[in-house]
């Protein structure tokens, strides 16, 4: 009886079983968006992240005081390095020894929940434009933080993306307008 028992509990057991959900993966949308106009040419070096934003988990700034991120969905790769990406394919092609060098520090990529239980993506990030062929350690020309937040259709990780990608448009033509103000100093 123990045994039937012990038996019909596995089979129990295993047909409450779930299988666990896959993760998703996420990315930006990397077409150019055709808005900064590149009237100087830029070249991205190098985009850090604030420690927050290390994990590949998406973030989410629940409150003012909240962070949270999604349980199985993530970023594809670093958020550094999509964002890094993501200006340059809005910046367009680099190849040439004039381009103004764009570093810095991606200090907010996420989603920002709102009171009314809708969702922006914001990102903040602070840059510095060098000039042409300057080290990392050369004081740069111009240094700067840019942020911008957009409201994502829904509060999911898709919708998220896509804003955030809109998000990046809109700083990278601020950023090229700033380097073009650069252009008549001598570069």
């Amino acid at each position: 009886m123990e045994r039937m028992l012990a038996v019909a509990l596995a089979f129990l057991a295993v047909g409450c079983a779930t299988e666990p959900l896959a993760p998703k993966y996420y990315t930006l949308d990397f077409r150019p968006s055709g808005k900064a106009l590149n009237l100087c040419p830029l070249r991205v070096e190098r985009l850090d992240a604030a420690e927050p934003l290390e994990r590949s988990a998406i973030l989410i700034q629940a409150t003012p005081v909240e962070v949270e991120y999604y349980a199985r969905d993530y970023w594809a790769a670093p958020v550094a390095e999509l964002a890094a990406q993501k200006l340059q394919a809005e910046f367009g092609d680099p190849a040439t020894p004039e381009a103004l060098q764009v570093s810095g520090t991606v200090l907010a990529f996420e989603q920002a929940d709102l009171e009314d239980g809708s969702a922006q993506a914001h990102v903040k990030l602070a840059i510095k434009i060098r000039a042409p062929g300057a080290g990392p350690k050369e004081h740069p020309l111009l240094e700067r933080t840019y942020e911008a937040s957009i409201p994502a259709a829904a509060p999911q990780p898709a919708e998220v993306a896509k804003a955030l990608s809109r998000a990046m448009e809109d700083l990278a033509v601020q950023i090229a307008a700033d380097a073009a103000s650069l252009k008549p100093s001598g570069i």
